[in-house]
C-alpha cells in the first residue's frame, strides 16, 4: 500500500482547525499505520517543490520516515514552478508495482486536466487507486457578507461578499468542479473520499472502511 501525498503550495491553506496540508498528512499517517498493522508493505511519495519517494517495506522505519518528510514541509521553500499532478502520477509509476493499492491525497485543483486524466488511465490498468480529495469550507462558501481585502503573490484586491450573485457563482464553481471530478474518477473506477478541514479524518475513514482499523 502506498500513499501519494500532494503538499504543493495550494495545500497550505485552511480556515477551520488546520491547513489542508495538515489534514492530508494526518490522513496519510492513519492509512500507513493501519496498513502496517495488517502486515502490508507500505511506502509512498511526497510532492512539494520536488518529489521524494519511499520504496514499500514492511517497516516502522519507513512509516516514520514518511511522517518526518511530511512534517518537514515548507510551502515557501522554492520559488520555482510547481509540479503538475500529471507529472506526479508519471513518477508514481516508478514505485507502484502492479497490484499495488495507492491512496492519492490532494485537493485536485488540476485533477481534471487532460494530461492528468491520461496519466490516471495508464495507472489504473495496473494498480488500484483511491482518491482522497482534501478541501476547506472557505473554498466552497465565501465568508459572511462584508468587505474584505484579499492578497496573494500577485497583489491585493477588494472583495464584497454581500453580493449574492458572486456568492452563488463562487459556490457553484466549487460544486461543479467536485461533481465533475467525482463523475470522471468514477468513470475510471477510482473511488473518491472527500475530506474537509472541519472534520476529523479518523471518523471519515471509518465511514468508508468500517471493517478496517483506520488508525492505531
Amino acid at each position: 500500500m502506498l500513499v501519494a501525498l500532494d503538499l504543493r503550495r495550494g495545500m497550505h491553506f485552511g480556515s477551520r482547525n488546520c491547513f489542508k496540508s495538515v489534514l492530508a498528512a494526518h490522513t496519510a499517517s492513519l492509512l500507513l499505520w493501519s496498513a502496517l498493522d495488517r502486515g502490508e508493505r507500505v511506502g509512498g511519495m511526497i510532492v512539494k517543490q520536488q518529489i521524494t519517494d519511499f520504496r514499500p517495506a514492511r517497516s516502522r522505519h519507513t512509516v516514520l520516515s514518511l511522517i518526518g518528510e511530511m512534517a518537514d514541509s515548507d510551502p515557501d521553500g522554492s520559488d520555482g514552478p510547481e509540479l503538475p499532478l500529471a507529472e506526479q502520477l508519471e513518477q508514481l509509476r516508478r514505485i507502484a508495482r502492479p497490484g499495488s493499492s495507492v491512496f492519492l491525497i490532494s485537493d485536485f485543483h488540476d485533477g481534471l486536466e487532460e494530461k492528468t486524466l491520461e496519466a490516471l488511465r495508464r495507472l489504473v490498468r495496473h494498480i488500484q487507486i483511491t482518491a482522497v480529495a482534501i478541501n476547506d469550507p472557505l473554498e466552497r462558501e465565501l465568508p459572511q457578507a462584508g468587505h474584505y481585502v484579499v492578497a496573494d503573490d500577485l497583489g491585493r484586491s477588494a472583495l464584497d461578499t454581500g453580493d449574492s450573485r458572486l456568492r452563488n457563482r463562487y459556490q457553484r464553481a466549487f460544486d461543479d468542479h467536485m461533481d465533475a471530478l467525482t463523475t470522471t474518477l468514477q468513470g475510471l473506477r477510482i473511488p473518491m473520499i472527500r475530506m474537509s478541514t472541519e472534520e476529523a479524518p479518523l471518523a471519515t475513514l471509518q465511514r468508508y472502511f468500517p471493517s478496517r482499523q483506520a488508525g492505531r
